[in-house]
């Protein structure tokens, strides 16, 4: 997707920082922060999947200063670490992207994996929110996106601690729009529908009927569309931007129906669909995703004590605006 024409305003002073920055939608998102001119401070989990995220920013954003950080925040450490590097930082915007999900009954899915998800999904988000929120309100200004899920609005059978996070964020993120009013602080909640990035093959859903389906009937939404509808609503300081026809339909239909009713929707969406079904369903373009072509690596079964050494590694590290 070509870039647009910069904007009018003079950003290159006010910095964001946007986690979950090297794929999908946040990767989306960081190319509109640059081509408005904004300097970002990118952080993701360490693989090489954000050197070529990087790479493609630096070269579609010469002008634009960049630091890319590699980081684990699925654990705890993680997410102090992050804030550790970023204490002398003035942080203008912030975009809480990062998450991801894992597919199965919660009989049989893995524990360490679901709390990782939780500390990931909840405590990282909560955090750098705190930390932004403190520095922006004293000032008056500031701006910050949540990205949720329509998923919070109803129960996830098969996905079910991933839909209870985003019930959380989407909760979260309402009640603190309300409590900064007045302040000149903005905070808006991004919830996409099913969207086409890395998210399904770490959350190993690939042959749900939501993917599959989506795929071969185009109803799966591209990570630029959602990160624009974000982008946008954020800018305008809105509340609740739900991007797409079917996330507009997800809070109506989750304030008419039981829970029970909502429930047995979405279970039917989130198994997996029969062979004879999924034969001859095509997979759509890697190139839709968002950032490089190629899956994301889920983060490891949390530990107790959080691996950052992989955080300050050189080819990781600031090159003049550095790395995530």
């Amino acid at each position: 997707m070509a870039a647009t024409p910069a904007a009018a305003t003079d950003n290159s002073s006010r910095t964001a920082l946007i986690t979950g920055a090297s794929s999908g939608i946040g990767f989306e998102l960081a190319r509109l922060f640059a081509r408005d001119g904004y300097r970002l401070v990118l952080a993701a989990l360490p693989t090489d999947q954000i050197q070529e995220a990087e790479g493609r920013l630096r070269q579609e954003f010469p002008q634009v200063q960049i630091d890319f950080f590699a980081v684990d925040l699925s654990y705890r450490e993680g997410a102090e670490y992050l804030k550790q590097l970023l204490r002398d930082r003035r942080i203008d915007v912030l975009v809480n992207d990062a998450g991801f999900g894992e597919h199965g009954k919660f009989v049989d899915t893995d524990l360490d994996k679901e709390l990782a998800m939780i500390n990931l999904n909840i405590a990282a988000l909560v955090s750098l929110t705190k930390l932004a929120v403190q520095q922006m309100v004293p000032r008056g200004e500031g701006r910050i996106l949540q990205v949720g899920s329509v998923a919070g609005f109803v129960p996830n059978p098969l996905l079910a601690v991933y839909g209870a996070s985003k019930a959380f964020v989407n909760s979260f993120a309402e009640a603190i729009h309300n409590e900064l009013d007045g302040t000149g602080v903005t905070m808006t909640l991004l919830c996409p529908p099913a969207t086409e990035t890395n998210f399904f093959a770490v959350a190993n859903m690939e042959h749900t009927r939501e993917v599959q389906e989506g795929r071969a009937k185009g109803g799966l939404r591209s990570a630029a569309d959602v990160a624009k509808d974000g982008y946008e609503g954020l800018m305008a300081g809105t509340a609740r931007v739900l991007s797409g026809p079917q996330a507009k339909m997800q809070p109506f239909l989750a304030s008419i129906l039981p829970d029970s009713v909502l429930a047995s929707q979405t279970r039917k969406r989130m198994e997996d669909m029969p062979p004879a079904e999924d034969q001859g369903l095509k997979g759509s373009d890697p190139s839709k995703t968002g950032g490089p072509a190629r899956k994301a690596a889920a983060p490891a079964p949390a530990k107790t004590k959080a691996p950052v050494e992989g955080t300050k590694a050189p080819a990781l590290k600031k090159a003049g605006a550095a790395k995530k």
